[in-house]
């Protein structure tokens, strides 16, 4: 396998995971926005309030939105900061 087979195939696993990350965000909303209506006591009679699936949604893609901001620029100080989160001498 050529060098740029290997970058078609890892072109094509990068889709895959953009999909399967998009995907886990939109099922985390939805059971998000399920658990808020029961918490509300909402869920036997209104399914649907887009409302509260706004502000759910916001709040829960904004939570990821930082929390990924900030691994990635504690991951920029480079890979002896990750050796020592693991324990490893350097």
């Amino acid at each position: 396998m050529n060098f740029f087979e290997h970058q078609d195939r890892a072109r094509q696993n990068t889709q895959q995971l953009i999909g399967l990350f998009s995907l886990s965000i939109a099922v985390m909303i939805l059971a998000i926005y399920i658990a808020t209506l029961f918490l509300f006591r909402m869920a036997p009679r209104v399914w649907w309030h887009p409302g509260i699936f706004l502000y759910v949604a916001g709040i829960t893609i904004i939570a990821i939105a930082v929390g990924s901001l900030y691994k990635i620029a504690y991951l920029r100080q480079g890979g002896s900061v990750i050796a020592e989160e693991l324990g490893e001498d350097s």
